[in-house]
């Protein structure tokens, strides 16, 4: 896949080549000089392009992501929580199966929208790509290997960024493979050095990331 990406690529260089040629001064060289520059920075800016999909990189100091959620802290949503006045109406949820729960099932951590929900396969919506935020990656992964495909289940994208925050590849690779809510739970469990306070500094990012990107693909969930 690599080879056919880098030969897109000097393609493309090759016909802006072609554009810029016909203005070249034959008489000095300069702008073919100049042509042969433009053509080697094209093709090496495209190279890079493609190594950076495939080598690993990680985060210096793992850090909330930009975007909702990366300035906020547990406490602040239990201070704000707590300043609420007035009766508040709280929706209770037990369970995450739609046969039992009915549409509310979609609010639980640990609803899969493929094999709970009735229909939803026919309307080819019920995967996506999540890509992992490179801000939440203590451990080497490539653009390619944060990028995971997987169904409407918050649980399992909250504890594979979880196993990259903390430095635990062999973790995230089994909570990235596994279609079980019941082993994401103990998997996510077993993360290895989970250290609280940075798990505190990040988690409302991480659930904040998670569960946009998850509600924007979830057929059921666009209709509530």
């Amino acid at each position: 896949m690599s080879s056919l990406r880098l030969a897109a690529a000097a393609a493309k260089a090759t016909r802006t080549l072609r554009i810029v040629a016909p203005f070249r001064r034959e008489s000095t060289g300069f702008a073919t000089k100049c042509i042969g520059l433009l053509g080697s920075a094209a093709l090496s800016l495209a190279a890079a392009s493609v190594l950076d999909e495939h080598v690993p990189r990680c985060c210096a100091a793992v850090v909330p992501a930009a975007g909702p959620g990366e300035h906020v802290l547990p406490e602040h949503l239990r201070q704000s929580w707590q300043a609420m006045e007035g009766p508040v109406e709280i929706l209770p949820i037990k369970g995450h199966h739609f046969a039992r729960v009915g549409s509310l099932a979609i609010y639980s951590n640990f609803y899969q929208q493929a094999k709970e929900t009735p229909g939803e396969e026919a309307m080819g919506d019920t995967s996506f790509v999540f890509l992992v935020p490179f801000a939440f990656c203590a451990i080497p992964l490539s653009r390619a290997q944060r990028r995971v495909r997987c169904d409407f289940f918050i649980e399992q994208k909250i504890m594979f960024c979880k196993a990259a925050a903390m430095g635990d590849a062999e973790t995230y690779q089994a909570i990235v493979a596994s279609e079980s809510s019941r082993e994401v739970k103990a998997l996510g469990r077993k993360v290895k050095n989970c250290a609280d306070l940075k798990w505190q500094r990040i988690v409302c990012s991480v659930a904040a990331v998670v569960q946009l990107l998850s509600s924007a693909a979830c057929a059921r969930f666009k209709r509530i």
